[in-house]
C-alpha cells in the first residue's frame, strides 16, 4: 500500500531505520514527534487491517479514504525530498 511505503520512506529518511511492523512504525513516529502521522497511521491500519481482515467489517468509504490518501502521501514525499531523499520510479518515492 502506498501509505505504508510513504511512512516507511519517511521514517528511513528521518530516523535511519526501516520499520518492519505496525508497532515499530507507531513507536518510531511517536519518538520523532510525529504524533499526527502516528494517529493517522493507527486509524487507517485499524480500519483496513483489524476491522476488514479480523472482524470482517468492510466500510467502502473508509477503505477509499485510506487508499486515496494522496494529500498525506504528497506531504511526506515533499518532506523526504527536502531532507535529501530521492524520488523512486514506483510511486511515492
Amino acid at each position: 500500500m502506498a501509505f505504508i511505503i510513504a511512512v516507511n520512506t519517511y521514517i528511513r529518511t528521518i530516523g535511519g531505520i526501516e520499520p518492519s511492523a505496525h508497532s515499530e512504525r507507531k513507536r518510531i513516529l511517536r519518538r520523532i514527534s510525529r504524533e499526527d502521522l502516528r494517529a493517522l497511521y493507527s486509524d487507517l491500519m485499524k480500519t483496513l487491517h483489524e476491522e476488514a481482515f479480523y472482524e470482517d467489517v468492510f466500510q467502502p468509504e473508509e477503505v477509499g479514504y485510506a487508499v486515496k490518501n494522496e494529500d498525506c502521501i504528497d506531504a511526506l514525499e515533499k518532506e523526504v525530498i527536502q531532507r535529501g531523499g530521492v524520488r523512486l520510479l514506483c510511486g511515492f518515492m
